[in-house]
């Protein structure tokens, strides 16, 4: 269920990060042009979190900086401030930690 191309201006990660939290906070896929930048700027500064952080072996297996990835992530989705991510932060950093570690082997490439 993902696109081959990338979004202009993200990585083809970013873009399946991207894609994954429009699904989710966005009825019917449609992004507002007034967030679409900020959207795409949060996703690329998600993935270097990610791909900065997963790295270390054995770390889905450790709780405790999975939760911080989770923090962290939480986090910069309130910074970002694009109302429809904020009034679901929480299940959007859940579900960004769950795709990131299904796609653990292509973020650490």
């Amino acid at each position: 269920a993902g696109r081959i191309e990338a979004i202009e201006g993200l990585s083809r990660e970013a873009t399946t990060f991207y894609d994954h939290v429009v699904q989710l906070a966005y009825e019917g896929g449609d992004v507002p042009v007034e967030y679409r930048q900020r959207l795409k700027g949060l996703m690329a500064a998600i993935v270097d979190t990610l791909q900065g952080t997963i790295d270390i072996i054995d770390f889905w297996k450790k709780p405790i900086e999975v939760k911080k990835l989770r923090g962290n992530i939480d986090t910069e989705i309130l910074l970002a401030d694009i109302p429809p991510l904020t009034a679901k932060h929480e299940r959007i950093a859940v579900e960004i930690v769950k795709l990131a570690e299904k796609r653990h082997e292509e973020l650490t490439k």
